[in-house]
């Protein structure tokens, strides 16, 4: 008995790319109560961009054939976040507490900030102006 065995090669090309997140995440959003205070809770493990894996695979001995592409995405969770917070005032004007220097936490590593006894506090003074309470 003869028999003729064929054994088709393959080549594969594996890319991985690590794409930061666009936008900084909004953790929370909250419109203040009558007494001006907002709560805001927020989990701390937030997404810090992606990353993608794609694997080509083409037949070495065809290259007509059409080659096999598969495309993996997954999140990148980010345990230590960098927190700070936007307040849209009532004329529209945006404070960002990074720029007034008043509340920046990098690599935020607590379990909370502030607690329902005894919250963190921001008071707005005027546009641009954002101070602890």
């Amino acid at each position: 008995m003869f028999q003729l065995i064929l054994t088709t090669k393959f080549t594969r090309k594996t890319t991985v790319e690590y794409v930061p997140p666009d936008t900084n995440e909004v953790l929370d959003v909250g419109t203040t109560d009558d007494s001006g205070l907002v709560r805001l809770v927020v989990d701390r493990r937030t997404a810090g961009g992606r990353v993608t894996t794609t694997v080509i695979k083409e037949r070495v001995d065809d290259r007509q054939a059409e080659p096999e592409v598969n495309t993996f995405v997954r999140p990148v969770i980010e345990e230590r976040p960098d927190v700070f917070f936007r307040v849209t005032l009532p004329n529209g004007d945006v404070v960002d507490s990074r720029s007034t220097g008043t509340f920046f936490v990098p690599n935020f590593n607590d379990r909370r900030l502030g607690s329902p006894a005894a919250p963190h506090r921001l008071i707005v003074i005027r546009p641009g102006v954002v101070q602890p309470f």
